[in-house]
C-alpha cells in the first residue's frame, strides 16, 4: 500500500480537466482540447497574481470542456477560462470574514 506524499500549498488547487468521448470521439482531438485548456489556465495562473489568492481557497477544481473548445481562437479560450473562475469565486468563495473566523475556531 502506498501512501501519497503531502499536497503543498503551492500545489492546491488541483485542477483536472475532462472531455468525454461522447463529445469527440478522436483522441487526438481531445487530447488537444485539453491541452489548449490547460496551457490558458497556466498561463493565467502565473500572469494574474489576484487569481492566485482567490484560488488558494479551492482543494480541486475540474473544467468539464465541450467540442466548441477545438473551433474557439485562442484569445476566446483565455477568457472563457477566466470568466469561469470569476464566476466560480463569485458564487462559491468563503468571504474574508468566514476565513477569519475558521481560523479563529
Amino acid at each position: 500500500m502506498q501512501v501519497p506524499p503531502a499536497i503543498s500549498a503551492n500545489l492546491l488547487p488541483l485542477v483536472g480537466f475532462v472531455i468525454a468521448k461522447k463529445v469527440c470521439k478522436s483522441a487526438c482531438a481531445r487530447n488537444r482540447a485539453k491541452r489548449r485548456v490547460r496551457e490558458a489556465y497556466r498561463t493565467m495562473r502565473l500572469t494574474n497574481t489576484n487569481f492566485n489568492e482567490t484560488l488558494a481557497q479551492w482543494y480541486a477544481l475540474v473544467f468539464v470542456l465541450n467540442n466548441k473548445i477545438l473551433d474557439a481562437d485562442w484569445a476566446e479560450v483565455q477568457k472563457t477560462v477566466q470568466d469561469s473562475l470569476r464566476k466560480a469565486n463569485d458564487k462559491y468563495a468563503r468571504s474574508k470574514e468566514a476565513k477569519r473566523e475558521s481560523k479563529q475556531v
